[in-house]
């Protein structure tokens, strides 16, 4: 037979088309693949979120000095590097009179910056804070309200820790707002 006959028999059929199948729909979401490459942790605070974007994503006047600590490896843990940001600093304070911080690390693997994630969060609950799911751009983070609001996320090999005095914000916003400082640190400049 030649195609053009094959292809006039093929049409010919009486058999009725052949059903779609059916695509399964996926109701929870799909994580972050782990080959997203780790953000360069900075040795100064204005590559983690400057003070001026730290006032304009709070909503609220953040005034005062920005002080950064650099922390060093820990091959213990599987960190290789680190540098917590303190904002609101009134002169002559130490860092922990700050109204916000913001801790950048960076991991030797995803698997070694969400075992440190996770123990963060541990610890928070075990303290009395109280944990809820919250975007952090594409991904998830994870809200502790206690004594202080604090927001944990992992993107790639790095994490982010997130913390505000309660009277900064509103609660109610907390997520939402913190969500956005743990992104800004998150993302590449």
């Amino acid at each position: 037979m030649t195609l053009a006959a094959l292809v006039g028999v093929a049409g010919c059929s009486d058999d009725p088309p052949a059903a779609r199948p059916e695509v399964p729909a996926f109701s929870t979401p799909v994580a972050a693949p782990s080959s997203v490459a780790a953000k360069a942790v900075p040795r100064t605070c204005g590559g983690v979120a400057s003070l001026t974007e730290v006032t304009d994503i709070l909503g609220a006047a953040v005034t005062g000095q920005t002080l950064p600590i650099v922390g060093v490896p820990e091959p213990k843990i599987g960190r290789t590097a680190r540098i917590d940001c303190y904002y609101g600093v009134p002169d002559g304070a130490p860092v922990s009179a700050a109204v916000v911080q913001i801790g950048l690390a960076s991991y030797t693997d995803r698997s070694a910056a969400q075992r440190r994630m996770t123990s963060t969060v541990e610890t928070e609950r075990e303290t009395g804070a109280k944990a809820s799911d919250v975007p952090v751009g594409a991904d998830r983070g994870v809200l502790l309200n206690g004594a202080k609001r604090t927001l944990v996320a992992v993107r790639g090999n790095n994490t982010v820790v997130v913390t505000v005095n309660p009277d900064l914000i509103a609660e109610e916003q907390s997520g939402s707002l913190l969500g956005r400082l743990a992104d800004r640190a998150l993302t590449p400049r």
